[in-house]
């Protein structure tokens, strides 16, 4: 037995079982044709060879699977979400958002971290911080978003007028050096929670959080993951 679930604890699901030991996660994650990562979860329930046969599954399905153990967000939202507030928390404080998007795109990301909390829905984020912890700049102005009804893509608008598929904003480039600088900054927190997941055992080893961020949010493969990137800068 299976769920998709990117936020409820395995073992909450569990305790309404008869077999808890069946249980697992497979966690995928949108847009599903796109986007080969699968988290495979286990909780201290689950039989290890239920674990082993979800991972032979997602390989079976042409997915990149990614043991890890039942934990606030798992890998890739407890990492993503904080480097999402980060930049929310900044456009918050006077900071241009088009500005941090082009930094975090030049540095190899698919999009930045305001345009893809636009993409995900802002009310979505603003729910999933609630659960998983939100800095409180952040919050304040996703609360007034959503109040206004303003909750990115599927509504037309949120940090961005949309057009479709297809967020306006500048694109401008500025300096590299100060391009590179935000960057850093923006990347801080979804290193650290790479490193705390690491050290938790929430994966196990740093290569399996590299590869899941790579594979679940896009990170670049050439800078090899946010802890090799780290390592090396």
């Amino acid at each position: 037995m299976a769920t998709n679930t990117s936020a409820i604890p395995l073992e909450d699901i569990a305790t309404a079982l008869n077999a808890p030991e069946r249980l697992i996660g497979l966690h995928f994650f949108n847009p599903v044709p796109v986007l080969p990562l699968v988290e495979v979860i286990w909780s201290k329930y689950s039989d290890q060879d239920m674990v082993n046969r979800g991972m032979q599954f997602a390989g079976q399905i042409g997915k990149m699977p990614v043991r890890c153990k039942s934990a606030p967000g798992f890998l890739v939202n407890r990492a993503l979400l904080p480097y999402i507030f980060k930049a929310i928390e900044a456009v918050a404080k006077g900071e241009n958002a088009d500005h941090i998007d082009e930094a975090l795109v030049d540095f190899g990301m698919p999009m930045g971290p305001v345009e893809l909390a636009d993409q995900i829905g802002l009310d979505v984020c603003l729910d999933a911080g609630i659960v998983l912890g939100i800095v409180p700049a952040a919050k304040t102005l996703l609360d007034e978003k959503c109040k206004a009804g303003t909750i990115g893509r599927k509504s037309g608008s949120g940090f961005y007028e949309w057009d479709g598929n297809q967020a306006i904003r500048a694109r401008q480039s500025q300096d590299p050096s100060v391009m590179a600088t935000i960057a850093k900054n923006m990347l801080t927190p979804m290193i650290e929670e790479c490193r705390q997941a690491v050290d938790e055992q929430v994966v196990d080893s740093a290569d399996s959080a590299d590869a899941g961020m790579i594979f679940g949010i896009g990170f670049p493969g050439f800078r090899g993951g946010p802890l090799n990137w780290a390592k090396e800068n």
